[in-house]
């Protein structure tokens, strides 16, 4: 977790419901400076409408995470078998 925190307060489903329902968008707490493209993945993976929400293949994509694309251990292995 980035904050350390969770991102909406409330005393139980209910309540949580009507904390979302009230809010236009999410935004991440102004105390602890992240990174703009950390901020855009949490304001797109937070977004009420769920046609606008990132979806795993675009978070995926997201230059947040182009060292983790980098990595040769996470790429596809070859099933090739001599």
């Amino acid at each position: 977790m980035l904050f350390g925190d969770l991102p909406f307060k409330a005393a139980g489903l209910f309540q949580l419901k009507k904390v979302f329902k009230s809010m236009s968008k999410y935004h991440p707490p102004q105390k602890i400076k992240i990174s703009k493209d950390s901020t855009n993945v949490l304001e797109r993976m937070l977004d009420k409408n769920v046609n606008k929400r990132i979806s795993a293949q675009e978070l995926f994509k997201h230059k947040l995470f182009n060292d983790i694309r980098k990595n040769p251990f996470l790429q596809p292995q070859s099933q090739s078998i001599h």
